[in-house]
């Protein structure tokens, strides 16, 4: 569970018992943690505008991305999540966009612009990615979820035609959940 007000991520067992802690002195301000295939941490830590890797044991490797507007910098992530080939989907609210980057934290694409529209975002704040590695990305502001598939699996190019915008309108909407089949 990411903990914004302590700073790190911590580890709970079924009970919701507290059994560890990540990242206490890595995080500034941790949004979202997903693990991989793996077992690897991966956490979207919007003040410092970057992804941070843990292994399985909570020992810090490496981060992803930079402060910034290009591809690969963010501006406030603050929702990440994996794809079955552990490709890190990251949403950034701040930029109104969402990145891909392969396992070793390469980037590869982005996908969104500003706007109300298909495809656009106001304030991405929660994605998921279901069984199909569709990426599913809510927006607080436009009250919506669209889902967009990717179209070729080596390269995490977004497909246009796979943009579809959810027509319900959801009020408030910060995040996406996913089910947990193992720990």
């Amino acid at each position: 569970m990411a903990d914004t007000g302590t700073d790190r991520v911590d580890i709970l067992n079924l009970s919701g018992t507290i059994v560890a802690n990540v990242g206490a002195t890595e995080l500034g301000n941790p949004t979202d943690v997903t693990t991989d295939s793996n077992g690897r941490i991966i956490v979207a830590d919007n003040t410092d505008d970057r992804i941070e890797i843990f292994d399985s044991s909570g020992n810090h490797l490496t981060f992803v991305g930079s402060s910034g507007s290009g591809d690969g910098q963010f501006s406030n992530p603050v929702s990440v999540n994996v794809d079955s080939n552990d490709r890190i989907i990251v949403a950034d609210a701040a930029n109104r966009d969402v990145q891909i980057f392969d396992s070793s934290g390469n980037f590869l694409t982005t996908f969104g612009t500003a706007g109300t529209g298909d495809g656009q975002f106001t304030s991405p704040s929660g994605l998921t990615v279901d069984s199909n590695d569709r990426i599913i990305v809510a927006d607080l502001v436009n009250n919506n979820v669209q889902v967009f598939s990717i179209s070729d699996s080596s390269k995490g190019e977004s497909s246009g035609g796979g943009i579809q915008k959810n027509t319900k309108q959801h009020q408030h909407q910060v995040g996406i959940g996913k089910q947990i089949t193992s720990l």
